[in-house]
């Protein structure tokens, strides 16, 4: 059973780290513009790179949930052809 693999196209990939640089530099102009002092933006600033991090970490466990486990074990044990 050959499932076809779908790739992204260009667009699709510059729009998503675009998207992510756009979001990103929108949080951090809202930190340094809030009139808080430097404790409270550090504190804002840690609780962002905390949330960006476990939200990559879930998306990438979701996706390993979700994919076959045919899929993960196939590429380990593959041998290469006697030919």
């Amino acid at each position: 059973m050959n499932n076809p693999v779908l790739h992204h196209s260009h667009s699709w990939i510059v729009f998503t780290y675009v998207s992510f640089a756009a979001a990103l530099a929108m949080v951090v102009g809202g930190i340094v513009l809030m009139p808080l002092d430097l404790a409270m933006k550090g504190y804002l600033a840690m609780g962002v790179v905390m949330l960006v991090q476990s939200c990559m970490t879930l998306t990438k466990t979701i996706r390993d949930n979700e994919r076959p486990a045919s899929w993960s074990t196939a590429s380990r044990t593959r041998r290469p052809s006697a030919c």
